[in-house]
């Protein structure tokens, strides 16, 4: 068992896919909230870590393996007028834990500390994480105080309200159409549904046949559908982000996603059939609904959809 522990370097396409895989582990781990790492996360995080002179990432590889991620975030002592070094994610996957991998990408990330002229290294624990506790101490951190009497410190927090993020891709910020879609588009929707894919062609071609609906433009990141009811964009997942998501065949259900949008076809059945030719899957049974049948499906990627059938 070979252990690599350095500092990272992020425009390593390697590296890159390792900081998205160890924190969507860690956002998944109860410790973390237990959630998956959002879409808008994965795709951005490490372009914006990049962008930020004052942000270190150790980086942790069990045989060529991604084990483990310390991001440390350079602050300042006002009471020691000197820099301090806050190490504000620390993971050790699953599998490689009780192997002394977090107490030496700390030792990597003290001697960064030391290089910087810090005064001093801060963290923040869960007090129900005993674990992390333990391996904390061991690496000579403590709770802190400045007199016994007045107790330890207190890790408080207030969430602000967020304007919903542009999406980054690669290098540049689509928030508008590029002067191909502008000069090839039928006309702006009303309404549609933007669906992110790692996949492109094979999700595009599944709500082609599904709805059915036209493609009235195509590049190499985008597909844009019409179908009688509906416009649906199909936009292609950036390539060092999408090797780091599996899709599983047949398809993991996105149960967790809190949207699901859905779409009228002409018959249930031939519906049921294309998406289990496709790749998707169908997902229990029929039921009644107000002059409809309905039931849910998902697209190869697992996305969850809604299909409509008239009664009439």
């Amino acid at each position: 068992m070979v252990i690599q522990v350095d500092e990272a370097d992020l425009a390593i396409p390697e590296q890159a896919r390792a900081v998205i895989q160890l924190m969507d582990e860690y956002a998944r781990d109860p410790m973390g909230g237990g959630e998956a790492l959002p879409l808008f996360v994965r795709a951005n995080l490490v372009s914006e870590l990049q962008k930020r002179g004052t942000v270190h990432v150790i980086l942790a590889f069990v045989d060529g393996r991604p084990a483990g991620l310390v991001t440390c975030l350079e602050g300042f002592s006002t009471f020691a007028c000197r820099p301090l070094l806050n190490v504000h994610d620390a993971i050790v996957s699953a599998e490689y834990r009780g192997r002394g991998i977090c107490k030496r990408m700390l030792e990597v990330a003290e001697a960064l500390a030391q290089r910087l002229g810090c005064c001093k290294m801060t963290l923040e624990v869960l007090e129900g994480n005993e674990a992390a506790q333990a391996a904390y101490r061991s690496c000579g951190f403590s709770g802190y105080e400045l007199d016994p009497r007045m107790g330890k410190a207190m890790f408080w927090e207030k969430k602000l309200a967020v304007f919903e993020p542009k999406m980054q891709l690669g290098s540049t910020v689509h928030t508008s159409p590029s002067s191909c879609w502008t000069q090839n588009m039928p006309g702006p929707a009303k309404s549609g549904v933007l669906i992110y894919a790692k996949n492109l062609k094979l999700v595009s071609r599944f709500y082609e046949k599904l709805l059915p609906a036209k493609v009235v433009l195509a590049d190499s990141e985008h597909r844009v559908l019409q179908s009688e009811d509906a416009q649906l964009i199909i936009h292609a997942i950036p390539a060092q982000y999408a090797d780091g998501i599996e899709i599983t065949a047949p398809p993991t259900v996105r149960e967790e996603r809190a949207i699901k949008p859905f779409f009228t076809v002409a018959s249930l059945e031939n519906a049921e059939q294309v998406v289990m030719e496709l790749g998707g899957l169908v997902c229990g049974p029929v039921w009644p609904g107000p002059s409809m049948r309905v039931r849910n499906v998902c697209d190869p990627e697992g996305n969850i959809i809604h299909l409509r059938q008239s009664a009439d």
